[in-house]
């Protein structure tokens, strides 16, 4: 009898000493952010740098009696785009899309502001508040891609326009290009030889021309 808790005792305390170790050891680790797959809520682009979402989790909490709780928003994740220097794969996250939050072992609050080093500015780890959001996991089929298919070649496929700008000269370089539709050049297009229908443009002449010779001369450049 001696051993018995009182009853004034702490609640924790009127159980077993190793269930109530477990207990709290498991109340810690729950605590502790890792990973989760969440939907996003918002999208914040910004200029001058990758912007932002707010995000909510997928997997639900739920009561003691098994009733459903849908976990609060997490706000303002930055999130992930393929850049190395000022090159990138632009390709920023929209409402809906299902990706993967995981969570910076230390604040990264002044980090994300300041884009330097520096100290944490609070001692909270593994934190809801320290969110990075990746994507996307589990989002139904595009409608524009580019595929890299595993047996050779590349896809690349658009709903709309495709505009490619360069800033100096471009090569195009295949064993042959087929180009299906009408072709429209803003510009006068230079080339050392041009061939249509089997006819070389910088060769080619005319017989029974009316000029005294009977052939025409060559192209005018």
């Amino acid at each position: 009898m001696a051993d018995r808790p009182k009853l004034d005792a702490p609640f924790e305390a009127q159980f077993h000493a190793g269930r109530m170790q477990e207990w709290v050891i498991q109340r810690l680790i729950r605590q502790i952010h890792t990973a989760d797959l969440v939907k996003v809520l918002k999208v914040y682009p910004t200029a001058g740098s990758v912007g932002f979402v707010d995000v909510q989790r997928l997997v639900q909490q739920q009561t003691t009696n098994g009733v459903g709780v849908a976990q609060a928003p997490m706000y303002r994740f930055p999130y992930l785009r393929m850049q190395g220097g000022l090159s990138a794969i632009i390709l920023d996250p929209v409402e809906g899309d299902l990706g993967l939050a995981v969570f910076a072992e230390r604040d990264i609050t002044r980090a994300v502001q300041t884009r330097e080093a520096g100290m944490a500015p609070t001692n909270r780890a593994f934190d809801a508040g320290d969110g990075l959001y990746l994507g996307g996991f589990l989002n139904a089929d595009p409608t524009q891609y580019v595929q890299f298919k595993p047996d050779g070649g590349i896809d690349v496929v658009a709903t709309g326009a495709v505009n490619v700008t360069a800033s100096g000269n471009s090569t195009l370089t295949a064993p042959a290009w087929a180009v299906n539709g009408p072709v429209t050049f803003a510009d006068p297009i230079t080339a050392p030889e041009a061939t249509i229908n089997d006819i070389a443009f910088t060769t080619h002449r005319h017989g029974g021309v009316q000029t005294g010779s009977g052939t025409s001369g060559a192209p005018v450049p």
